[in-house]
């Protein structure tokens, strides 16, 4: 199946010690040489090489480039360079080159992109002074020349008027494509516009290569860095997802990607697999590895030898023989010889080191500690540690080819084996003194830490400082800290930064203690419901699965620890939406509990009230929610969060039943509460929103709705990244406010992104997919679209089935869904027959059903009058009340 677009129209200079010839790889070019040659422009073509830091993965890319020719057009962009990450900075700057090596034009996206910059930079007029895109060439210029700036409001006329001023291909462009592709931008929000500047790019591209049936080749160096923080951080594919993107919507160029993984993007779209071929760097060959020693002038065939032999033609430890060959010449003045060379890949760094001044050895060995440093750190480390080095010659020091500047152009790090090989040469003591002097360091930033204002370098020094101490201070100690930091940037919903902490605490707790320890349970929960807070439902699940099995096993089915594990579990299987399960979790929770006046069993009241909300048993959630709000409220008042957790349950009751009235009150009760509390910005603030818009929106108040709804996105977007199921839900309510106000395009448009997001985070098996679908495809009812709308109903209907039963509320909700689909398009004979399995279904707890008994009784009997069927009339109206 083709990979389809998201979008449619309508420090200082190194020194080089010798010159090194390109060696080897001559089936990693010919891969280059087969991927040209048989390129289509109508299906995408990646070409993946990947490897391990100094495998040889820029030297193959410069080989590449040599091979082209006049007829290629080519760009390339390097993730190296941290300001290429982000969107349209990198989408401008290819552009750039495009251009001006090729004299290609891009209209649409230099009017996409000034209308962005313009929203983004509403007080800030776009003119030649402002705007860096402006160019002698480009249509911008001639609409600020025409006009004075770029209008929003009347963009359109404004262009018409342009380009029939301007040069013939404008004219041509407005005419063949410009004006549909540019209808509705001035409507659209700047984030909407961002994510369609790929659309814009690739179609002023896309009308270049086919009107030239010219070859393009994009090179994309050093992709490892764009994902740097997603392993930890949740969402791995949202940093990427822009360049899916710019791929799905140009299949004509050959797209090479240079990174250290391969990708993996066949795991949110199998049909990737199709179109991405994927080669490993390997270790260099004999005869390769050779080559290459000779075109460093090193002709001493017995050195060579000892270097082939100790490299195993790894790059990395062939390049630190070289320089170690030049090291040798500078210092000593003499030629090298084969004792100056180590005989295993151990000793490769000795030699090395043996030509440094002692006082770069300590620095280098002392830096290998820190994860990264900046100037301030490394003074301070040279100062505390008296290497003799000058604590201002940090950018002398980082000459080394293995000293990295990392993507913030303010700290440096050591190459990976550099910096295990030189912390392995420090003595132990001095190691662990170094490590509790950085826990220090970063520790000062966090004395007057608030929950409230934490700041970016507070949580990059609660990282470092975590790092540094977990080995180096006695456990005691450091758990309390940890212990105290937890409950501040818990508070402040900083939970990803805690997951990376709790994870590898949990791997050290694991390796020195016994999997019955408390620390080790604790973790295990702590972790659990993190993973709950961000929406990975899934790993919650795993964790709290074993530390109930741990727990059974050494506590017993009472003990409150066991009990609260329990609890944790049944939420993961209500997340999950296995209610059932959940139920009868919660229900064995309550029934184990001999006080029940504490905050578990009202957690436990509380979590049941949920499901029996969400599957319709709502006088039971309303019996149980009064319990839990009552026993909160006396063991800790009226301000606490779980009491404004309770009131909020309550809400949502209220909304489920159409007492919006008492809901709203209720929900501004909790936001309050949360603000007090968190602060502003809490993700546990974008909950309420969320819910106090979904009342706005029964209530026809819309623009109150979206304006709660754009909050929560905003908040989640920059809790969780947009890859998560927390954020598809405001994007998915919001969605449903678009489409309740006819504005169909839009909901459309998202109510697509919420699922594709929500079927990436829980799967394409869970209630909220389903509830996804439906909405959807009520819009395609409405829209006319009915082959998509049945289509649609008919997944939800069956993962309804499935997670819920056939005989449960939520089933015969989506049948009756069916239902009214088919009613409104007049099919009357799938109406029927989808409303009497629905009602059969309510009627079986027709006491709390009765409601929707007798809307379906009423919907039949409408239907009837309207063919006519008097004999089924007549008897359904001795059923009606």
């Amino acid at each position: 199946m083709p990979i389809k677009p998201k979008f449619i129209t309508g420090k200082d200079k190194k020194i080089e010690i010798s010159k090194r010839v390109f060696t080897d790889r001559e089936d990693y070019i010919q891969y280059f040489k087969d991927a040209l040659y048989k390129n289509r422009n109508d299906e995408q073509n990646l070409l993946v090489y990947y490897g391990v830091g100094g495998i040889g993965k820029s030297s193959l890319r410069k080989e590449i480039t040599k091979l082209y020719n006049e007829q290629i057009i080519h760009a390339s962009l390097d993730f190296a360079l941290p300001e290429y990450r982000n969107e349209e900075t990198a989408l401008y700057y290819l552009r750039k080159v495009l251009k001006d090596n090729f004299k290609i034009q891009f209209p649409a996206f230099e009017i996409a992109y000034a209308v962005y910059w313009q929203k983004i930079h509403p007080q800030t007029p776009i003119t030649n002074a402002s705007m860096p895109l402006l160019d002698e060439s480009g249509i911008l210029t001639n609409m600020v020349s025409t006009l004075g700036n770029i209008p929003i409001v009347g963009l359109i006329p404004g262009i018409t008027s342009t380009v029939y001023k301007g040069h013939q291909y404008f004219k041509q462009w407005w005419t063949k494509r410009g004006e549909q592709e540019l209808y509705n931008l001035p409507e659209l929000e700047a984030k909407e516009i961002l994510e369609r500047l790929p659309m814009f790019f690739a179609s002023d591209l896309k009308d270049y290569l086919q009107k030239y049936n010219k070859p393009c080749v994009i090179f994309i160096d050093t992709y490892e860095a764009l994902l740097e923080h997603s392993h930890n951080y949740g969402g791995f594919f949202a940093n990427d997802e822009w360049i899916r993107e710019l791929i799905a919507q140009l299949p004509e160029p050959l797209w090479i990607i240079f990174g250290r993984e391969k990708l993996r993007w066949m795991e949110i779209e199998p049909d990737w697999e199709n179109y991405i071929m994927q080669y490993q760097l390997d270790s260099l060959s004999l005869a390769d590895s050779e080559k290459f020693l000779i075109s460093c002038s090193i002709e001493n065939k017995n050195i060579r030898d000892i270097i082939l032999n100790t490299s195993k033609g790894v790059p990395y430890f062939m390049d630190l023989a070289v320089d170690t060959y030049f090291q040798v010449k500078q210092k000593t003045n003499r030629e090298p010889e084969v004792n100056d060379f180590a005989k295993n890949q151990s000793d490769v760094l000795d030699r090395f080191l043996k030509y440094l001044d002692k006082t770069e050895i300590e620095t280098l060995k002392l830096l290998s500690v820190p994860r990264h440093w900046d100037s301030n750190l490394f003074r301070s480390m040279i100062n505390e540690f008296k290497t003799g080095y000058p604590n201002t010659g940090m950018k002398e020091l980082c000459r080394f080819s293995f000293i990295i500047q990392n993507s913030d152009n303010s700290t440096y790090s050591l190459q990976s084996l550099m910096r295990n090989g030189l912390e392995a040469k420090l003595d132990l003591d001095l190691l662990n003194e170094v490590k509790i002097f950085l826990f220090n360091y970063y520790n000062k930033s966090l004395d007057e830490i608030n929950s409230s204002t934490i700041s970016q370098i507070q949580e990059k020094a609660f990282l470092e400082a975590f790092y540094m101490g977990k080995d180096s201070i006695d456990y005691v100690s450091f758990k309390d800290w940890l212990d105290n930091m937890f409950i501040t940037f818990n508070n402040a919903g900083k939970w990803l930064i805690l997951i990376e902490i709790y994870e590898n605490l949990i791997l050290k707790i694991k390796k020195e203690k016994e999997e019955c320890s408390e620390d080790y349970i604790s973790s295990l929960n702590i972790l659990g419901e993190l993973y709950i807070n961000t929406g990975q439902y899934n790993r919650a699940f795993e964790l709290h699965q074993t530390s109930v099995k741990i727990l059974k096993s050494y506590c017993g089915e009472e003990h409150p620890h066991y009990l609260n594990a329990l609890n944790n579990l049944g939420l993961d299987y209500r997340l999950k939406g296995c209610f059932a399960e959940s139920i009868k979790i919660f229900e064995n929770v309550l029934e184990k509990q001999k006080d029940i006046n504490n905050s578990l069993y009202a957690s436990a009241l509380n979590n049941l009230a949920n499901v029996y909300n969400e599957t319709g048993n709502f006088e039971k959630a309303g019996i149980l929610l009064e319990k839990a709000i009552s026993i909160i409220k006396n063991i800790k008042g009226e301000n606490d969060s779980e009491y404004a957790r309770s009131i909020n349950n309550l809400a949502n009751l209220y909304s489920r039943l159409g007492k919006y009235t008492e809901a709203i009150p209720l929900h501004l009760q909790t936001i309050e509460t949360f603000k007090k509390r968190f602060g502003e910005w809490h993700p546990k603030i974008a909950v309420s929103y969320n819910n106090l818009a979904n009342v706005y929106g029964q209530t026809g108040e819309y623009e109150k709705a979206c304006v709660l709804l754009e909050k929560a996105m905003d908040i989640r977007e920059k809790s969780f990244g947009n890859n998560n199921p927390l954020y598809a839900a405001s994007v998915h309510n919001l969605a449903n406010v678009y489409a309740v106000q006819k504005q169909f395009t839009k909901a459309i448009e998202l109510y697509k992104k919420a699922g594709e997001i929500i079927k990436n985070t829980l799967g394409e098996n869970h209630s909220e997919y389903a509830q996804n679908l439906t909405n959807l495809a009520n819009v395609f009812i409405e829209t006319g679209n009915l082959t998509d709308a049945f289509n649609y109903y008919d997944i939800a209907v069956n993962i309804k089935k499935k997670v819920f039963g056939r005989d449960s509320f939520e089933y015969a909700g989506s049948v009756k869904n069916i239902a009214d689909a088919y009613e409104t398009c007049k099919d009357y004979k799938n109406a029927e027959e989808k409303y009497l399995i629905a009602l059969e279904i309510f009627k079986k707890d027709d006491n709390q059903n009765s409601q929707k008994v007798n809307e379906i009784l009423y919907l039949l009997k409408e239907m009837y009058l309207k063919t006519g069927e008097r004999e089924k009339l007549n008897n359904l109206k001795k059923r009606i009340p």
